[in-house]
């Protein structure tokens, strides 16, 4: 299989973006999307490290579009305040996203 395309920097970067919009539209149907976000974004990276690299900035980017939408109704505070329901609500964009980016040391 030919791979030469992954050491291309600006495939790289189009892959990452294509993962983060799949992670930020999907995920909010489903935990899965940041799943399939991640597998995109770490589909596209040199080396199995890069992509799981890459699949951990998706979920952190997913992160930071949730809490923006929060902040953007007025919930911020009130998510805050929940605890533990945040605490999963923060770690499963990271963890899957992680997750899916680790598909790039599948052979």
């Amino acid at each position: 299989m030919n791979t030469a395309w992954r050491a291309n920097p600006r495939a790289n970067v189009a892959w990452f973006v294509a993962g983060a919009v799949v992670a930020v539209v999907l995920g909010h149907l489903s935990w899965v999307g940041f799943l399939a976000g991640g597998a995109i974004a770490g589909f596209g990276q040199r080396s199995p490290a890069r992509g799981a690299f890459a699949g951990f900035l998706v979920g952190l980017f997913s992160l930071g579009v949730f809490l923006g939408l929060l902040a953007g109704y007025g919930s911020l505070g009130v998510a805050l305040d929940t605890g533990q329901v945040l605490y999963v609500a923060l770690a499963v964009p990271l963890l899957y996203s992680t997750l899916g980016g680790l598909v790039r040391g599948v052979r």
